[in-house]
């Protein structure tokens, strides 16, 4: 209304209050003590404008990227923008937020200050309060069944973490920092969608160059699930911001506007409105014409001018920032000097702390006070420590400059002293405590900082982010622990990006300087083991495997340790370990036996770990079934998203291989929609290819188109691994057969075997389809030198597992097709003797009634036994 660009206007039960004129906006720049109007800028704001006006009427997220060099007036653009949307009156969040360049790539640095300021939050703020607005916040927004989770888990963003010993979730989740982030998501995600329901919401992103990938990616799954909802995303950065978010919103409804020169009518108009209709139009053309369209060198032209300071104006801006700083008195720019070593903002506290502490701490604020009415320093809102006063250069080019005037032992010393003063303050950012020690020189220090921002981004997913923090540790020039530490930190990262050789090589540098028992050593024995398997570096692999199994981890470690061993495990079978699987999953359960309680992320990675080897190995159904039903209820109860997915592909699995396919189905329905819902692509792609396996078996022809599109939109995308890309052609050559295109299934079938040499189980199940399309085909010869790797395979194997009735039965057809009746009656007598083991194992009637009567390969086992009989 008429009142809401200038007062702040409360409307409620149909009372407006008036509470009280508004500051300007926040960073307004006041050019020789005037507010200057926005030129120049009409067509920009106009396109924004418009963007925001369809995303509110048209109900749609979007987003816009700007993207100019320091100086040409991103800035004022976005004040200008904000400055308009808050006029709109009630109705419409905005959250405005800008990076920094000390703490650029700080994991979730943007957004966090963005929810902090949602909720009103300061840091240093006791915990109790924060808790409080926070909860405030959320009562006001969310529905009343997602309040809980979704206050407790961003409460981990903002400084307010709530106590866990009556939530299972957050108490799990803190002991996983990948569980941790992927409740984060959600929340954010959901408190998200709360205040869309309610309202437009307009989000600001200052410097994003100085910005975070979490952050980014957050706000890319929400631009991608709440894309129907009235969410306007505005990032203003240097033209590098493609370089370092090179997909930036890929595939959303991104607009993307490079901010031009001022014109020269512009500069004019702003020039004549801040020199005065009086003043010289020659001098006006000069200047304007010497600051080529560059706002911000236009801006001390025109002070330059108005102080009366001769036709000698610096030529370029970075003279002219040196020629205004340089006009400063001494302890003026001592005092910018101190506060450019903290980045744009500084704190009078923290300066105080680099020109001499305490006592000289009114001194200091005097100081300030008179920067800021010199137009170089903005006094902030708000503040990051409540109880220090904030502020900011009013340009990045006048902090570069005053930062350019200190001497490099200033520097050093400077850097020193400002970290130990932010974390007295309580900065909880590892990545800006690292950079001013690394720059002060406080080597030991700052490589501990980085390698704790190091596992912050690796358990965030950012596994860039985390191989240049170790780097930037490394480049400590640290040694023993610290860098055996570094070097597993970098090992983890590079296997979770597939670079295998990178993460072997990291491993092994690691593994000498780690901590006997630590948390560290464990990690880089287990990446090791991982990459040496991929890499088929066989002695590798079998030293570093039995290392892992052998492991004593001290008391830090136990949990990592026996939170990795399924995982471990898990390879191991994939790749036909048996007795390594065997002995690690008995060491990870003895573990677990000695302590008092069993936690449930514990149990659920255990189950799942037991569960993969009895299904790889053994001929117990039944026990695959239990142990996948144990691990889905476990991670059920602590709402962990990641891992139920895990736990539910096993159990439809399970379900499906005990006879119960429709069963199956709806369980990896339900795991394919919480994939998509979390939008992890490796957890998108296992959720695909386990239903797809299902639907390929079935008799329901109708369902074979599906399974072939996902097994082939799969194979169409990029870093799918060997393994899956196997396990889809597999796929595809099953609905193949089932289709009677026999030549097509052996061609896809081939493409699976190549694939999957190095897979024992998954290479036999692609056998013996590959068996059975030569049958069909007629090629008895080449069925039967196929089929002869089916027995050697098995007894590599021990004999049983899933895929032995299968394996079984095909040996047994290419025995029969090729005239060896006796041989074909053997192997079929011997994979009857599989079913009935499994069958004796299943202690409910109803379910081996249904294992014996709906498992496809047995069916068929039966249709052979009669027929041969």
């Amino acid at each position: 209304g008429l009142l809401d660009a200038r007062f702040e206007v409360r409307e409620g039960e149909g009372v407006i209050t008036l509470r009280g004129e508004r500051p300007l906006a926040e960073g307004t720049r006041l050019l020789l003590g005037r507010v200057t109007p926005c030129v120049g800028r009409e067509l920009e704001l106009g396109m924004l404008r418009a963007l925001v006006l369809e995303s509110v009427e048209e109900s749609t997220a979007q987003a816009a990227l700007v993207t100019a060099p320091p100086g040409v007036g991103k800035s004022r653009l976005a004040q200008e923008f904000l400055q308009e949307i808050r006029g709109q009156g009630a109705g419409v969040s905005v959250w405005a937020v800008r990076g920094d360049a000390l703490r650029a790539g700080s994991p979730l640095g943007m957004l966090g200050q963005a929810l902090r300021s949602a909720c009103g939050i300061h840091e240093g703020e006791p915990v109790e309060v924060r808790r409080r607005k926070l909860s405030a916040e959320i009562e006001a927004r969310v529905p009343p069944g997602h309040r809980r989770r979704v206050e407790e888990f961003l409460g981990e963003i903002v400084g307010a973490a709530f106590p866990d010993e009556d939530s299972l979730p957050l108490r799990a989740a803190r002991r996983d920092a990948q569980r941790m982030a992927d409740q984060v998501r959600a929340a954010f995600l959901d408190y998200l969608a709360a205040i869309v329901a309610g309202g437009p919401l307009i989000v600001v992103l200052e410097d994003l160059h100085w910005g975070d990938r979490p952050t980014v990616s957050l706000l890319d799954a929400a631009l991608r699930d709440l894309s129907d909802r009235p969410l306007f995303v505005l990032a203003l950065a240097r033209p590098e911001v493609r370089e370092l978010f090179p997909r930036l919103w890929e595939g959303r409804r991104l607009h993307e506007l490079r901010l031009n020169e001022l014109s020269r009518r512009a500069g004019e108009r702003l020039a004549r409105h801040v020199l005065g209709e009086r003043a010289d139009a020659d001098a006006i053309a000069r200047i304007v014409r010497l600051s080529e369209g560059n706002a911000f060198y236009l801006e001390e032209l025109i002070r330059w001018t108005a102080e009366g300071r001769g036709p000698d104006v610096p030529g370029t801006v970075v003279a002219m920032v040196e020629s205004r700083l340089g006009a400063l008195d001494d302890e003026a720019r001592r005092l910018l000097r101190a506060a450019s070593v903290f980045g744009d903002v500084c704190w009078a506290g923290g300066v105080a702390a680099l020109v001499g502490g305490e006592a000289r701490r009114s001194h200091v604020t005097a100081g300030l006070d008179a920067l800021v009415a010199l137009e170089i320093l903005v006094r902030r809102r708000e503040s990051r420590f409540p109880a220090e006063e904030e502020l900011s250069f009013r340009h990045a080019l006048l902090r570069e400059g005053a930062y350019a005037m200190l001497t490099e032992g200033d520097r050093v010393l400077g850097h020193r002293l400002a970290g130990e003063w932010l974390e007295r303050a309580g900065e909880p950012d590892p990545v800006v405590l690292a950079e001013h020690l690394q720059r002060g020189r406080a080597l030991d220090q700052a490589a501990c900082h980085y390698l704790r921002a190091g596992r912050q981004s690796c358990d965030r997913g950012d596994f860039a982010s985390a191989l240049a923090r170790a780097q930037r540790g490394v480049d400590c020039g640290v040694h023993g622990e610290t860098l055996g530490n570094l070097m597993a930190l970098r090992a983890m990262a590079h296997c979770w990006r597939s670079e295998f050789d990178a993460a072997q090589q990291a491993s092994a540098a690691a593994l000498p300087l780690t901590g006997r028992g630590s948390r560290w050593a464990c990690i880089a024995l287990f990446h090791r083991a991982w990459a040496s398997l991929v890499l088929d570096a066989e002695d590798d692999f079998m030293e570093t495997a039995d290392r892992f199994v052998q492991f004593q981890p001290d008391a830090e470690a136990g949990r990592e340790y026996m939170l990795w061993a399924p995982l471990a495990a898990s390879l191991l079978q994939t790749y036909g370990r048996r007795e390594l699987c065997k002995a690690l999953l008995d060491r990870a359960d003895a573990l677990a036996a000695a302590l008092p309680a069993l936690d449930l992320d514990l149990r659920g990675a255990l189950a799942i770990g037991r569960s993969d080897y009895v299904r790889a190995f053994e001929r117990d159904p039944w026990r695959q079934l239990q142990l996948t039903r144990q691990a889905v209820e476990a991670f059920q109860a602590i709402e962990d998203l990641r891992n139920q997915i895990t736990a539910l592909n096993r159990l439809g699995q399970a379900e499906a291989e005990l006879g119960d396919p429709e069963a199956g189905e709806a369980t990896l329905r339900r795991a394919v929609a919480l994939a998509q819902r979390i939008a992890i692509p490796f957890a998108q792609r296992q959720s695909a290819l386990h239903l797809a396996a299902l639907l390929s078996r079935g008799s329901d022809p109708s369902k074979w188109g599906e399974a072939s599109d996902m097994a082939r939109s799969l194979l169409g995308a990029a870093g799918v691994s060997v393994g899956y890309r196997g396990w889809a052609h597999g796929i595809c050559a099953e609905v193949l057969l089932q289709r009677g295109s026999y030549e097509d299934a052996v061609r896809q079938a081939r493409e699976a075997d190549a694939l999957c040499a190095r897979i024992p189980l998954r290479r036999l199940w692609v056998t013996a389809l590959l068996v059975r399309g030569l049958i069909q085909l007629g090629d008895r010869d080449e069925a039967a030198r196929v089929a002869s790797r089916i027995e050697p395979g098995l007894a590599c194997l021990g004999g049983g597992g899933y895929v032995e009735i299968d394996a079984r039965v095909a040996l047994a057809e290419a025995y029969w097709t090729g005239g060896r009746q006796d041989e074909a009656r053997a192997a079929l007598d011997e994979a009857i003797r599989g079913i009935a083991a499994r069958v004796e194992a299943i202690p409910d009637a109803a379910w081996r009634a249904r294992y014996t009567a709906c498992v496809p390969e047995i069916a068929r086992a039966r249709r052979l036994a009669s027929a041969w009989a």
